[in-house]
């Protein structure tokens, strides 16, 4: 579209003469129209975005596509881009020194209120009677800021989100935007400037305050229903938080400035925002095994949480000059951080076939959290259990089944039979493949044992027991299965060879092996939970 446009403009300008159809459209409704017919080969100045872009390097990148020159399209949008970063940057700086003068603003107004008995008895004896309003509210609002929100921020960095905790916490916000309102009220009665530091300044870090305390008591109510401890959020109710953190998101953007001296507060609470909305929805699609979606979300994930470290960076090199920034990282971050590797090492399993990730080789260290955590795991109980394979399969009945991507209006067949049971990942890969009496045997004990896997427990079945005792022994080999279920949709198998002349597995291979089911099908099904007190 944007090749068309160019050359539709670009071959009337040379000619000298209007487009056939009219002057293009304005690229923006809600700002004046460019004229973009008439400045072709030069730099054209969107106002609406308020970037600029070179036509003529546009279209020399483009005329270098169509030639089949890949080397002079990269290097000509490789300066664009370069071009585009600096100007980014110049904005940036322009904003910092704003930033800065409204930070020297807010240094006065504390400097002044440090002197406030002074003030206060010279204006006693003078007769003075304006600034004693104003002194109380900016006395208010610096003790809002330096104790009551410092105080509740202190509480949630505890990452306690139980019941009586999420309460306590929701009620200190609470007090902190009631704290704010007076000290509102206090600057709109008496809008004298005093002290040095504008009313207007004033009172909007009270609305600021006002509008961070508000979000802060909905997002520490949807942390509360995400972790969870040992269980997995039903799909419906991902999507109720999804929807919530949205709400939110575009309050506070409606209630807040980007120009305000709570710069860094504002950012902050923001990305944590989209980075907490991202991971819900991909746990959400998870639910769905929705190949595009969890792709999507994780990628969107990780640019927020790529800025908002950025910003909680810039932030600690601030205040703590002489010692190292990642002091100042914010503990919801390191929270959400492990959250997204661990979503997406248990993604490596549900879409193992479409993204070829290999295994890595057996490793004697303990397995650290990484984007492999879950197959490294698997893979070294596997090589040192003894177990013949180790499945995770997936149950489609109820809901429709894409494996991979597949447009929405294209109807896809239900999966029927064994087939409705696809295993997602196997290790070793080709162990299940061609072994129907493994799948009958693992399908038939999900629905059996239904009831017991949803209490989260280990659902066993050893072929041995099907053998009268004192009856000769089948000659093929004879396996034990164990099952638990780590999703509601998602049940997690492990089938293990018995030794000839036993009846049973080993007792330190069955303990081996349960405990193994027990802490991995946790760890799926409760990566919000994990990730939360592995951070305090």
């Amino acid at each position: 579209l944007v090749y068309v446009a160019v050359r539709h403009i670009t071959e009337h300008t040379k000619q000298g003469t209007s487009p056939p159809h009219g002057p293009m459209p304005p690229l923006f409704e809600d700002d004046e129209e460019v004229d973009v017919g008439r400045t072709a080969g030069v730099e054209v100045v969107l106002p609406a975005t308020g970037t600029n872009v070179n036509v003529t390097a546009l279209e020399t990148a483009l005329n270098a596509a169509t030639r089949g020159d890949l080397d002079g399209f990269a290097a000509t949008l490789t300066a664009l881009r370069e071009a585009k970063d600096a100007a980014v940057r110049a904005r940036a700086k322009q904003q910092a020194k704003q930033h800065a003068r409204q930070q020297q603003l807010l240094q006065r107004g504390r400097a002044a209120a440090s002197a406030e008995p002074a003030a206060t008895a010279s204006a006693s004896k003078r007769g003075g009677e304006n600034d004693g309003p104003w002194s109380a509210a900016w006395a208010q609002t610096h003790e809002v800021l330096s104790r009551q929100l410092r105080s509740a921020e202190q509480q949630l960095a505890t990452l306690q989100f139980g019941k009586r905790a999420t309460s306590d916490l929701k009620a200190k916000f609470e007090a902190v935007a009631d704290k704010a309102r007076v000290a509102l009220e206090a600057v709109v009665k008496s809008p004298q400037e005093t002290h040095e530091l504008p009313p207007e300044l004033l009172a909007e870090i009270c609305r600021q305050i006002i509008a961070y305390a508000n979000a802060r008591r909905g997002v520490v109510d949807v942390y509360f229903d995400m972790f969870v401890p040992n269980a997995s959020v039903p799909e419906p109710e991902l999507s109720r938080m999804a929807r919530k953190i949205r709400q939110l998101h575009a309050q506070f953007v409606e209630q807040t400035s980007p120009q305000n001296v709570l710069f860094v507060l504002r950012e902050s609470l923001l990305y944590e925002l989209e980075t907490f909305s991202s991971l819900v929805n991909v746990e959400s699609a998870m639910c769905r095994v929705d190949f595009k979606d969890v792709m999507v979300g994780l990628v969107q994930a990780k640019e927020s949480l790529s800025k908002w470290t950025a910003v909680a960076s810039s932030a600690a090199s601030t205040k703590h000059r002489s010692k190292k920034s990642a002091r100042g990282a914010p503990p919801m971050m390191l929270v959400l951080e492990r959250v997204l590797v661990l979503l997406i090492s248990r993604s490596t399993l549900l879409f193992y076939d479409l993204l070829g990730r290999p295994v890595p080789p057996v490793s004697s260290k303990k397995v650290t959290v990484s984007p492999e955590f879950f197959i490294r795991t698997i893979a070294n109980f596997q090589r040192t259990s003894g177990a013949a394979f180790v499945s995770l399969h997936l149950n489609t009945a109820g809901h429709e089944y894409r494996q991979g991507y597949v447009h929405p209006k294209v109807q896809v067949e239900a999966l029927t039979g064994l087939r409705s049971f696809p295993a997602l990942f196997c290790f070793p890969t080709d162990a299940i493949n061609g072994c129907v009496s493994h799948m009958v045997t693992i399908v038939n004990l999900i629905g059996d044992k239904d009831q017991l896997l949803r209490g989260h427990k280990i659902a066993t079945l050893n072929e041995n027991d099907f053998v009268p005792k004192g009856a000769k022994p089948p000659e093929r080999a004879m396996f034990a299965y164990y099952l638990a279920r780590s999703q509601p949709q998602v049940t997690l198998a492990a089938v293990v060879p018995i030794k000839a002349k036993r009846r049973a597995p080993e007792k330190d291979v069955d303990s081996s092996v349960r405990r193994f089911l027990t802490e991995v099908s946790n760890q799926l099904r409760s990566a919000w939970q994990s990730s939360l007190t592995a951070n305090k």
